[in-house]
């Protein structure tokens, strides 16, 4: 994506968020609903295709420097770190269980790593400043979303008793969100959900429009269902989700222009 159609999303939410500041409120009052199933779905779903991307993406880095031992090593320990924060995502729905979590998410890191080894493909430098692009931009990503929430200190909708008396706008910080109900501000799943944004930078998909028309649309019909999901859940109001959108995008913007400097 050219740096234009990234200021056309970019001015699209920030009037998402001035719009927001005015029916937040009603917007959540009107919308929430536990039980839908679309927004059931989509907070199960949300972070699944962006955390799959940044699996496959270790690995590519870590098989691309197996010839080194150290930076094999230091690399090939990113599978099982992706790998447990997809099984948070995934089994905390369930469950609150940190120590099946941490063995779930190491088995599926391994396990990539595994086919990765079975399979030997040959993975050339653009590849690996690809995958290794999408690795700082998910870090990036995942770093100032959660500097913004404990920043912000917004509290969640879902956890409001009395929503007409507690509900703040997002332009008023209460800092050191410590707790997970005071991190409505912005929303993380909104802002990794743009990950997918950088497959559209990739090799192959940029060679061909259409292909990579096809693949922003995607990423975007995807952000747009997760904004709502989240909005349904009560975990956001609509400038949490806009904001994570900017986040996201953002650094997103600045991993693909990583990848078109380095390749």
């Amino acid at each position: 994506m050219k740096k234009k159609q990234f200021v056309i999303i970019w001015i699209i939410l920030a009037l998402g968020m001035v719009l927001g500041s005015f029916v937040d409120l009603p917007l959540s009052l009107k919308l929430y609903d536990e039980s839908n199933r679309l927004g059931i779905f989509m907070n199960f779903m949300a972070m699944v295709p962006s955390f799959i991307l940044l699996e496959i993406c270790c690995c590519v880095s870590s098989w691309y420097h197996r010839d080194d031992r150290q930076l094999f090593f230091l690399t090939a320990l990113s599978c099982p770190v992706s790998g447990i924060l997809c099984a948070d995502e995934l089994y905390r729905r369930f469950h609150d269980d940190t120590r099946a979590v941490v063995i779930a998410g190491t088995m599926v890191g391994l396990l990539f790593l595994g086919l990765f080894a079975l399979i030997n493909p040959k993975v050339n430098r653009t590849q690996a400043v690809i995958a290794e692009s999408v690795m700082m931009t998910a870090a990036g990503i995942f770093l100032a979303t959660a500097a913004l929430k404990y920043l912000w200190g917004r509290q969640r909708f879902y956890t409001m008793e009395d929503p007409l008396s507690q509900f703040t706008m997002w332009l008023k910080i209460k800092p050191l969100g410590i707790n997970d109900s005071n991190r409505s501000f912005p929303s993380g799943h909104t802002s990794f959900s743009a990950l997918t944004l950088c497959v559209a930078a990739m090799p192959g998909v940029t060679d061909i429009r259409r292909r990579k028309i096809f693949f922003v649309i995607i990423t975007i019909i995807w952000m747009i269902m997760v904004m709502y999901g989240r909005i349904v859940y009560g975990a956001h109001f609509m400038t949490d989700t806009c904001a994570g959108a900017l986040v996201g995008t953002f650094c997103v913007y600045l991993g693909t222009r990583r990848i078109e400097r380095r390749i």
